[in-house]
Formats: structure tokens, sequence, C-alpha cells
């Protein structure tokens, strides 16, 4: 089960990163990478929670994009902007904060 999420989430976000990228291949593989990585830690570390994972794995994946292209490509800055964002879902959802807007 964890192996099939993470391979969707990391699916959705290739295709939603390289359409947003207009077909940077190199960013939306990363972008993936990312997102499978990040639903994978997000389901352990929530007992199994497969939508905590899901949000974890989108969260990372924009994060992942948006940091490599406001920083010209700086790969390292875009995972670890990727990986800190995803670490935060799980605390959001246990704190009830999943859709707010305001940073914790």
């Amino acid at each position: 089960a964890t192996a099939a999420g993470a391979a969707a989430a990391a699916a959705a976000a290739y295709s939603t990163v390289h359409a947003s990228s207009r077909g940077d291949t190199a960013v939306a593989e990363a972008a993936a990478a990312a997102a499978g990585i990040a639903y994978t830690a997000a389901f352990f570390s929530t007992g199994g929670d497969t939508a905590i994972a899901d949000a974890a794995a989108a969260v990372a994946a924009t994060a992942y994009a948006t940091a490599y292209t406001s920083s010209g490509g700086d790969t390292a800055l875009a995972a670890g902007a990727a990986a800190a964002a995803a670490a935060a879902v799980p605390l959001r959802a246990k704190l009830g904060l999943m859709g707010a807007t305001t940073p914790l």
C-alpha cells in the first residue's frame, strides 16, 4: 500500500510539475522524487494515514518546483524546501490546521 501510494503521488507530482514548468523533465523528475519521499515519510509517521501522506506529497512537489524556479535552479535548496514543507503537514494535521493559510 505504501509503495503504491508513493508511486501514485510521484506520478501526480511529475504530471503537475511537468506541465507547470513547460516541459522541464529534470525539475518534474526531482519533484516527483521529493513527493514520493514525502509520501512515505508522512505515511509512516502518521501510522498509515493516506490522506496526510497525499497532502505531504503534494506540498513537497509544489515546494520543490517553487524553490527550484525562484532560486534559478538550485536543486539542494529545492530539496530542502520540499522536505521542510512536507514535514510540517503531519504536524498541521495533528493541530487541526490543514487548509489553514497561516504558517505555523
